[in-house]
């Protein structure tokens, strides 16, 4: 299967600059320019921003875990969201793989949108979780073994926000179909719906949770911060097992 996966890959491929090859080849340059230059802004945000953190004796440990938090939510929602918005529009269409679809392999169809939409997920990965983590390296010198160990959980949570998008997609495909009204409307309003009720549920840990505490132990005399509302706080994501593997790295 990962053969003929790729040979449709190639062919996509050669025939994508079969035709204005110099025009696509300035087009993917100049793409990753932009990407780079995206990638160069946001390390040296996180690099700047950890460093003046670190300034802090006090607050630096757990501002840190708070912002790896946070950044590493925002990174699943943007995973999620692209994997959702990729899959629903080509998991039920055929469009550009007629072909496939009237050959031998059509059964790899599934696989090929799949893998569309683990592609289309990575930008957070590469644009946000990577520059972070260099910077987390250099600014609280995380060790090698750590940074890999950071990389890799990271790594499984993208692919968590592609396969909790892909079951989402075929849930609500087959309740559509259980109640014979399947259509890709249907499909598309549903999937906006869900979307925004777990926006709505992850605004509403956010709410609920009070940072005053937090940010008074200095002023109660304690020798560190409680951590317990962090936790609290995210402690219903998926993202918080990659923040808490990037947490115990740096220790």
């Amino acid at each position: 299967m990962f053969s003929t996966l790729a040979s449709f890959y190639v062919t996509n491929a050669r025939r994508y600059f079969s035709h204005n090859r110099s025009a696509k080849l300035v087009t993917m340059i100049g793409f990753f320019v932009v990407l780079t230059f995206l990638v160069s802004l946001m390390y040296e945000a996180f690099y700047y921003g950890f460093k003046y953190i670190a300034r802090d004796t006090f607050f630096s440990e757990a501002l840190t875990l708070y912002i790896v938090e946070l950044f590493l939510l925002v990174s699943f929602i943007l995973v999620f969201a692209s994997a959702l918005l990729s899959g629903v529009t080509q998991m039920f269409r055929i469009g550009r793989d007629a072909f496939v679809m009237a050959s031998p392999h059509f059964a790899i169809k599934p696989t090929v949108v799949v893998s569309r939409m683990i592609a289309t997920s990575l930008w957070p990965l590469l644009v946000i979780i990577i520059p972070a983590l260099v910077a987390l390296r250099h600014v609280f010198s995380l060790p090698a073994d750590g940074f890999v160990i950071a990389l890799l959980s990271t790594a499984l949570m993208v692919t968590c926000g592609v396969f909790l998008a892909v079951v989402l997609i075929f849930v609500i495909g087959a309740v559509l179909r259980w109640f014979g009204v399947f259509s890709i409307r249907h499909l598309v309003e549903m999937t906006l719906l869900s979307s925004l009720y777990l926006l709505g549920f992850v605004w509403s840990e956010f709410r609920g949770v009070d940072l005053v505490k937090f940010f008074q132990a200095r002023l109660l005399d304690a020798q560190t911060p409680e951590l317990a509302p962090i936790l609290e706080q995210f402690h219903y994501f998926p993202s918080h097992l990659s923040a808490l593997s990037i947490y115990y790295a740096m220790h």
